[in-house]
């Protein structure tokens, strides 16, 4: 079998084995799944029916602590022992013995029964008897109640209110007090006042199972909004205080008074999903919620499935580790041959980091031999003009060998640090003019931008006309000045390379692109043709400013497709 061929088997192979591997994970993943859903569908209908028994089971309470409620009441309406006391009180007051006889009876009645006070109040409202003994000021809902009473001649419940001189919440049951038997005109009403705290609430909010987020909510419809009546577990002042509007209709509690009932899905009052059952409270305007977070629901799902990944990750894992097993036996040749030839290409390439490194060296030396026989030559010329060109041609040489030397110092082969590289051409250049030392300040205002070498080389060519031009022409007769050299990156990714001095600036009539200067004719030709950007002149109030704006990706672009 030739190398050639091997490639191909091993790819077969490979395939094969994928395959066989991929039927294996998706009966896994089927089985598993299809038990999770079996299984999320029982526990969800085991979750429903709890919150659906627990509702069932106290609103049924609730109907028979109400109940039992007006059985109180229904023990003293129409009692003609006890009128007669209530009639011989009301119509003498300083009558000792039926004001004893009230107080005694209302006071076992009291304890009796548990009620949180009893008061007796006449025809008009007006408060004649309280056990116990202070005549606290009647609530505002109770009076209004109490004018109703005597009319309707039954027992009536009094649901939850708060007293407008006392903070705390309570219900009543008002027993009008008729004369003598066959009279049915009311002299007086008995007001039981029930305290909720003692036996509603902790009913109410009695959980049968341990629950970190369950609880059971009583609300009635008030108006335009759902009020809850009782406090809840994770919000504290709600009972007759927190209203929800009944245009949240994705709330299960609105959707309980407006008349749904069972099991219901939504938001509940922290903002949060839940799971709910719903029951209407016959007899009362009451509706008992038993609500669940749905996390918590989901909370032992979640443990199952994470259970059921790693039982299929482990299936997985031992399936694949099978194959690979047998895959590997197969193909250790295959790799080894893989290896020596990686191997082989990492010594191939190390050598060629070198030889690229040496031809930088090289090529840096060559420039350096070739500024040599340039300065000799420039000693034996004496024309001005002459030799100062051949001065600009040493330094463009130079900015360019200095790229090379960059490179080589570098890790990276391929890109040098823009903003070190003007830095080391800036004093290069300055070194290369005879200027009074200090007489020309630089302020260099440089961002680390890494480039290819395509890009440095004209950069670095481009400095030097534009620093050197302004060394010779921006500030005549050995004037002091300043230069300032930027580098960054602007808002639209583009290099920007400007360079400002405060000299004597150019001529009002010059236009740079119709000057015969070779470096500005070369910086133009370099920033447009070479880079592909945008090359622009301004004129300061003192000096001039050359600006160079381009896009490296472009260029890299251009570069990669040259």
């Amino acid at each position: 079998m030739t190398s050639k061929d091997k490639p191909g088997k091993e790819t077969h192979t490979s395939v094969v084995f994928i395959a066989i591997f991929i039927l294996l994970a998706a009966g896994i993943v089927i089985s598993g799944y299809l038990y999770y859903r079996n299984y999320e569908k029982l526990y969800r209908t085991e979750v429903e029916r709890q919150l659906s028994v627990i509702a069932e089971l106290k609103a049924d309470e609730l109907t028979a602590w109400r109940n039992e409620r007006l059985a109180d009441g229904y023990i003293i309406f129409r009692n003609t022992a006890f009128s007669v006391l209530v009639r011989r009180y009301f119509e003498n007051p300083a009558d000792a013995d039926a004001q004893s006889k009230l107080h005694a009876w209302i006071d076992k009645y009291r304890m009796y029964f548990d009620y949180d006070r009893i008061r007796l109040l006449d025809a008009q409202g007006v408060s004649r008897l309280s056990v116990p003994g202070d005549l606290a000021p009647v609530a505002l809902s109770i009076s209004q109640k109490i004018s109703e009473t005597p009319r309707s001649g039954e027992v009536t419940f009094q649901d939850f209110y708060r007293n407008e001189y006392d903070p705390e919440i309570h219900l009543a049951v008002l027993v009008p007090i008729f004369g003598d038997d066959g009279d049915s005109r009311a002299i007086g009403v008995l007001a039981l006042r029930i305290d909720p705290t003692r036996y509603l609430y902790p009913l109410i909010s009695r959980w049968p199972t341990p629950s970190h987020t369950a609880e059971t909510l009583l609300i009635r419809k008030d108006g335009n909004d759902v009020l809850y009546l009782n406090e809840l577990r994770f919000r504290k002042n709600t009972a007759l205080g927190l209203r929800i509007p009944l245009r949240g209709i994705e709330m299960p509690v609105v959707k309980a008074v407006l008349g749904q009932e069972g099991i219901m899905e939504g938001i509940d009052y922290q903002g949060l999903p839940e799971f709910v059952a719903a029951r209407a409270v016959l007899g009362s305007p009451w509706f008992i919620i038993a609500r669940m977070n749905a996390s918590e629901v989901y909370g032992p799902l979640r443990e199952r499935l994470w259970m059921m990944g790693l039982v299929i990750i482990a299936l997985l894992i031992s399936a694949g580790m099978g194959l690979g097993f047998v895959w590997r036996q197969r193909s250790m040749r295959f790799y080894r041959e893989q290896y020596l030839a990686a191997d082989s290409l990492r010594t191939s390439l190390h050598e060629k980091e070198l030889l690229l490194k040496e031809l930088y060296h090289r090529t840096r030396n060559n420039m350096q031999v070739i500024i040599g026989f340039l300065s000799l030559q420039s000693q034996r010329i004496t024309d001005e003009a002459v030799l100062d060109m051949f001065r600009d041609t040493i330094n463009r040489i130079k900015s360019m060998a200095l790229v090379h030397q960059k490179l080589y110092q570098a890790k990276n082969l391929s890109r040098i640090d823009l903003g070190d590289y003007i830095r080391d051409l800036v004093g290069m250049i300055v070194k290369s003019h005879a200027r009074k030392p200090g007489a020309i300040s630089f302020q260099m205002d440089l961002e680390g931008i890494s480039v290819l070498i395509d890009v440095a080389v004209p950069c670095g060519l481009i400095l030097n006309e534009l620093i050197s031009n302004a060394l010779k022409h921006a500030f005549p007769g050995e004037r002091d000045g300043k230069i300032r050299i930027e580098l960054r990156r602007n808002a639209d990714a583009e290099i920007e390379i400007g360079v400002e001095d405060n000299g004597v600036g150019l001529p009002e009539d010059s236009d740079i692109r119709k000057c015969e200067s070779l470096g500005l004719e070369s910086v133009l030709h370099l920033a447009e043709h070479q880079l592909r950007g945008r090359a622009e002149v301004l004129r300061m109030e003192s000096g001039t400013r050359f600006r160079i704006r381009f896009r490296e990706p472009e260029y890299k672009e251009r570069v990669c497709n040259s």
